[in-house]
């Protein structure tokens, strides 16, 4: 991870996450669901799984395909994955199931970020 020596994993995530979430301000009319769906994201992956819920991202594409880039993005950016790789793919077929609950970990982490970041820096409904 590049950044600050001095920063945690959890604020280089904070970090990320917040910059993220900065991006979605540039679509107001998307901004309520991308506030959403960032709210529902963390129970998704407890209840569906990792996978099961990438899968679901990747299938609806628009504000889901959003957050699906952004967990992409962070994986990449903590060099777990390259730029040709696609984040379900490799958990489908590369990933031991230990490495996969450290993933599912790792993604569960990154999105109560975006999650919080959303809901404060967001306009718009959670609910719409």
């Amino acid at each position: 991870m590049r950044g600050s020596p001095y920063r945690t994993r959890s604020q280089e995530m904070a970090h990320f996450a917040l910059e993220r979430v900065k991006l979605q301000r540039e679509n107001l009319q998307e901004q309520g669901r991308y506030k959403s769906y960032a709210t529902k994201l963390p129970t998704m992956i407890i209840n569906n799984g990792l996978a099961a819920t990438l899968a679901f991202m990747k299938d609806k594409g628009e504000q889901w395909g959003q957050l699906y880039a952004d967990l992409q993005e962070w994986f990449r950016k903590i060099h777990l994955l390259s730029e040709q790789q696609d984040l379900l793919e490799d958990i489908l077929n590369r990933r031991s199931a230990v490495e996969y609950r450290r993933w599912t970990r790792e993604a569960l982490a990154v999105a109560e970020w975006i999650k919080r970041f959303a809901s404060a820096e967001l306009q718009g409904s959670a609910e719409e």
